[in-house]
């Protein structure tokens, strides 16, 4: 599997440098080459320059939140194709329908099982690309 997914980039934008740990460590070991960033103005910044394949994305960050950053990737002509999987320690249901109206590709609550986060971000990628 390492081998399908080396040239596989993910960004994860994650405050929590412990959850963004455990998420590069579970990618990394897949052989996903996964860039980190803990704020959101700084991950416009990279999925601007890098154009990653998947964007992990917290909606509570500071500076600039991950719905923000959603809104940013979805209007952006040069990245509205790239899959975005939400995540928030928030169950609630309002916010989770506003972030995939706004064009998130699935969302996952924290504490996540990696299983299951691994099962999303698998099935976001053997998605078509979106056109740009």
């Amino acid at each position: 599997m390492a081998v399908k997914n080396k040239d596989i980039d993910i960004l994860i934008a994650e405050d929590d440098k412990d959850i963004a740990e455990l998420m590069t460590a579970m990618l990394q070991k897949q052989g996903y080459s996964v860039k980190v960033t803990h704020n959101g103005a700084k991950a416009v910044q990279m999925i601007g320059k890098n154009s990653p394949d998947l964007v992990i994305l917290d909606i509570m960050m500071p500076g600039m939140s991950g719905t923000e950053v959603l809104l940013k990737i979805k209007s952006t002509p040069k990245t509205q194709h790239i899959p975005v999987l939400m995540c928030s320690v928030l169950n609630d249901m309002d916010r989770v329908e506003k972030c995939f109206k706004w064009g998130a590709s699935d969302y996952v609550i924290k504490p996540f099982d990696t299983t299951r986060l691994n099962r999303k971000i698998q099935n976001i990628l053997s998605q078509p690309p979106k056109k740009a």
